[in-house]
């Protein structure tokens, strides 16, 4: 029986994913060798019994869609997160600190990195399976080369962020196959979408700047989206999340959530709010698309301290104009650190592992109701660039001299058709220099820009 008291054998296939976040979780938050190593044995106990129900049975791989992607997922998030990156990059401080990192380093990460490497010896196996021979060629060469760059015996200075990104490219590289494969089970029809999408639809998602993006419909869809919130609701709420994460039960108070130009950017906003209401909290809306500092200025500044929660921002940042993405700042308005980035992704993953959809409420009753209110903050955030952030340390804008150096001359001011339109042109006003502007309508294409990045060689 494991820690988790499952009795593996008498698993029904649907449970994996149950049994698997269980026995995930524990080896994340294992702190020394008592906790650690009954897990370990746990796990490779249950990598058995996966094999043996699932990975074993070659027509269960290519039929249930479901229950096969769910298996190949679990396989590539243990080895991407089995060995925790807090621990590999452990540095010790004092004489118990160097104790602690030596048992790290001797038994931890080759015990874990024996794990993971039975579980890429079960993907391999996984992927050998008929349903896959279309494509064996490409995935000789351009999979099984990805598995075994994250094979402990073979490199062990491959740490997890390395891994995470590895398993995100197999996702997408076998995503991609399916223009290689006219194997139905594999590339679906017009009744059922194939095994391939199956599989790219449980990729595990990597946050970059405090944020996930992807493509719209193809890895930003719906149900990720609200995948994502519904784990930053959870972190919120500081429900089952480790004390390393450092999480504060921040339950009932207020999400501010904003959002760019870009085309559906608008619409996520409402999916976000219809989960953070759902799951206890006030909302605060942008009545329109906002720049991110005026967004943090508004949690920060303009709202008190002890009534706020975090900041949501809908946006994909510089990516190309079919991206989406959402980003996440805590309540004193900096971009999630890594710590909680590394955890909310954890967390999403167990969502999708269990098919797990997000608790949702309808928005437009949460604003009849008042807990959803609409706000701008354009007049707030000049008037306080103009009194140089109120005290709170900024470098003062001096509009005097401003003015005096614009006497003579035409201020042109691009606002890129972003969501920045009406500040500059704003404060320029206040300062009595004279402007023009260009570019000053919402352009929800990006003007036809491969990337949203006003730089060489994008304009």
């Amino acid at each position: 029986m494991s820690k988790q008291g499952f009795e593996f054998e008498e698993l029904e296939v649907a449970q994996f994913g149950m049994a698997f976040n269980g026995l995930n979780r524990d080896l994340m938050t294992a702190e020394d060798a008592e906790a650690w190593q009954p897990v370990i044995q746990a796990m490779s106990q249950f990598l058995d019994v996966l094999d043996q129900k699932l990975i074993s049975n070659q027509a269960k791989i290519a039929e249930d869609h479901g229950d096969s992607s769910r298996a190949f997922s679990i396989l590539l998030t243990l080895i991407a997160v089995g060995t925790q990156y807090r621990l590999e990059q452990f540095k010790p401080k004092d004489d118990a600190g160097r104790e602690r990192r030596r048992i790290i380093v001797e038994e931890y990460i080759p015990q874990t990195g024996a794990l993971r490497g039975k579980a890429i010896d079960l993907a391999k196996k996984y992927l050998a399976a008929p349903v896959f021979d279309s494509l064996r060629d490409a995935i000789n060469y351009e999979i099984l080369p990805l598995l075994d760059s994250m094979d402990y015996q073979k490199d062990p200075d491959r740490w997890m962020p390395f891994r995470v990104v590895q398993i995100a490219n197999i996702y997408e590289r076998l995503y991609g196959f399916r223009l290689r494969s006219a194997d139905p089970l594999l590339v679906g029809d017009d009744q059922k979408p194939g095994l391939l999408r199956a599989i790219y639809d449980r990729k595990y998602l990597r946050f970059g700047t405090s944020g996930v993006r992807g493509r719209w419909a193809a890895d930003f869809t719906e149900r990720r989206a609200k995948q994502v919130v519904q784990a930053v609701c959870d972190f919120l709420n500081d429900i089952d999340v480790p004390d390393f994460v450092g999480a504060e039960n921040l339950s009932g108070k207020k999400i501010v959530i904003g959002y760019d130009t870009r085309r559906n950017a608008d619409r996520v906003a409402e999916w976000t709010a219809s989960v953070c209401l759902a799951n206890g909290f006030e909302v605060a809306f942008a009545n329109r698309d906002t720049p991110t500092p005026a967004l943090v200025y508004y949690l920060t500044d303009y709202l008190p301290a002890e009534d706020v929660a975090g900041l949501l921002i809908c946006t994909a940042s510089h990516n190309p104009p079919e991206w989406q993405g959402i980003k996440f700042n805590p309540r004193l308005g900096y971009p999630a650190p890594s710590n909680v980035t590394d955890y909310l992704a954890f967390h999403i993953n167990e969502l999708q592992l269990l098919d797990a959809g997000a608790r949702t409420t309808d928005v437009e009753e949460a604003r009849l109701s008042g807990r959803l209110k609409g706000f701008d903050p354009l007049d707030d955030y000049v008037n306080w660039i103009k009194d140089n952030g109120n005290g709170n340390a900024r470098i003062p804008v001096d509009f005097d001299r401003i003015r005096d150096f614009f006497s003579d001359k035409m201020l042109v001011i691009d606002e890129f058709h972003g969501s920045g339109r009406g500040y500059m042109t704003r404060l320029a006003g206040e300062a009595g220099v004279r402007y023009t502007v260009i570019h000053a309508q919402r352009d929800p294409e990006l003007t036809g820009l491969a990337y949203a990045n006003p730089e060489e060689p994008f304009i």
